[in-house]
């Protein structure tokens, strides 16, 4: 999870995962951006019981998720799937389940680039995923092999990756409007939203203004488990 200085999120975004299934089956641990409010962040961490790793400048909302995400694979060569969560969303209580079926359903498939447990489809049937190429970094994962091989390489650390076709650019942006559609990838969405983003102040990218735009009502905090299953497979394009 990356963080940086809202420690009232941050204590419901930790509590959220605690609630989730298996959640002591998996290591955890915060890349928090240092700030003026440090020790806040710091003591909302430990009381969580997870570990954090203080970077050692403010890497900011590019760089510190691919720092964190890499520090992971490296850390642990027999680490083969990294979820990448930040401190202002919230989890449903199976989003560990989802994503341990999804990482071992399309881990041989490198067309698969990532799972995204955002939605914005607004559906209502919990077991159902589709492929499609489009990307929600609201607490997302993927495999080493497309990590080293695709999303590293590529990475958007300082805004640059803007072009005349599209000129938004970020890391996010980059997959989102290049990347995905260029290599022709595919990520794994599900129906119903596993994520609920809580970020309405003090945020980098949303504004308190945008904040209802966030918001999901097929979001279930208490989602159990379900029989996850592919509902469609998007054509990828001649």
């Amino acid at each position: 999870m990356t963080a940086w200085r809202r420690p009232y999120y941050l204590r419901e975004s930790l509590a959220s995962w605690a609630a989730a299934d298996g959640i002591g089956d998996v290591p955890f641990t915060v890349a928090l951006d240092p700030s003026d409010r440090q020790d806040e962040m710091l003591t909302v961490i430990r009381d969580a019981g997870v570990a954090a790793e203080v970077n050692p400048v403010r890497f900011g909302v590019l760089v510190n998720p691919a720092e964190a995400i890499g520090r992971a694979f490296r850390k642990d060569p027999a680490t083969r799937f990294v979820i990448c969560a930040e401190e202002d969303v919230l989890v449903s209580r199976d989003i560990l389940a989802y994503f341990t079926w999804a990482a071992g359903e399309f881990a041989a498939d490198p067309r698969v680039l990532a799972v995204c447990a955002h939605s914005n489809h607004e559906g209502t049937d919990p077991a159902a995923v589709d492929l499609r190429q489009e990307f929600s970094a609201l607490v997302w994962g993927t495999w080493r092999d497309r990590w080293d091989a695709v999303l590293e390489p590529t990475w958007d650390r300082d805004y640059s990756s803007g072009d005349a076709e599209c000129p938004s650019s970020g890391w996010d942006w980059n997959l989102i409007a290049r990347i995905i559609p260029r290599g022709r990838f595919l990520t794994v969405v599900p129906d119903q939203s596993r994520t609920q983003h809580i970020g309405e102040h003090e945020g980098i990218h949303c504004t308190a203004a945008q904040y209802q735009d966030f918001l999901l009502d097929s979001f279930r905090a208490d989602q159990e488990p379900v029989p996850y299953r592919v509902r469609g497979r998007v054509p990828l394009p001649a």
